[in-house]
C-alpha cells in the first residue's frame, strides 16, 4: 500500500503530466487560489467523512469553474488531490521568490497535515475502525436530526411569535383609534357643552 505521501506525489504529477498544470499554469494563479481550492477538497472530504454522503454543491470559497469541481473517488481522493493542491500553491509561491523550480525534497508545510488526515481515514475505516466509523455516523445523523427537528420548532415558534406580534400591534392601533375616537368626543362634547 502506497504512503499517504507517495499518493500526493504521484497526483502533482498526475496534474503536471495529464492535466497540463505545470509551474507555468500556476504562476497565473498568485492569489492563494490553489490553497483555496485545496481547502474545498479538504472541506468536501471532512463532509463525505462524517455524513458518507459526497459534496455535490460546490463550495463558495471554489475559485475555478464548475467543470473544475470533481470532488470524486472518496475521502482518501479527495485529501490527496487537496495534498497536491498545497504542494503547487508551495511550488508556485517557492518559484515566485526564488525564481527556480523546487526540488523533490523541498515540501509544503500543508502535507504532514494532509498525509495524517489521509492515514487517520484509512485506519478509521479498515477493521475495528469502521465499526466505529459507522456508529459515529448513525451519532452523526441522528444529532442531526434533533437539529434539523429543533430548527422547524423554532421556525413555527417565531412565525407564532411574529403572529401574536401582528396581532398585538393591531389591537394596540384599534385601542389608539378608540382613544382618538373618545378624545375627539370629548373635545366636542366640551365645545359644544353637551
Amino acid at each position: 500500500m502506497k504512503t499517504a505521501l507517495e499518493m500526493i506525489v504521484e497526483e502533482r504529477e498526475r496534474q503536471i503530466t495529464v492535466e497540463g498544470f505545470d509551474a507555468a499554469h500556476d504562476a497565473a494563479h498568485p492569489d492563494m487560489t490553489l490553497n483555496r481550492a485545496a481547502r474545498c477538497y479538504e472541506h468536501a472530504a471532512r463532509v463525505e467523512f462524517l455524513t458518507g454522503q459526497p459534496i455535490l454543491r460546490i463550495p463558495s470559497p471554489w475559485p475555478w469553474d464548475k467543470e473544475n469541481w470533481k470532488p470524486y473517488g472518496g475521502v482518501v481522493r479527495m485529501l490527496v488531490k487537496a495534498g497536491a493542491l498545497h504542494q503547487a500553491e508551495f511550488d508556485r509561491a517557492r518559484g515566485a521568490i526564488v525564481g527556480d523550480a523546487p526540488t523533490a525534497r523541498e515540501l509544503s508545510f500543508e502535507l504532514p497535515r494532509i498525509c495524517m488526515m489521509i492515514d487517520r481515514v484509512r485506519a478509521m475505516t479498515t477493521g475495528l475502525g469502521a465499526e466505529t466509523l459507522r456508529v459515529l455516523k448513525e451519532l452523526r445523523a441522528h444529532h442531526q436530526q434533533i437539529v434539523n427537528e429543533f430548527t422547524v420548532t423554532m421556525r413555527i415558534h417565531n412565525s407564532a411569535m411574529e403572529e401574536e406580534r401582528h396581532a398585538a400591534r393591531l389591537h394596540e392601533s384599534f385601542v389608539e383609534t378608540i382613544d382618538k375616537i373618545l378624545r375627539t368626543d370629548l373635545t366636542t362634547q366640551e365645545e359644544t357643552g353637551h
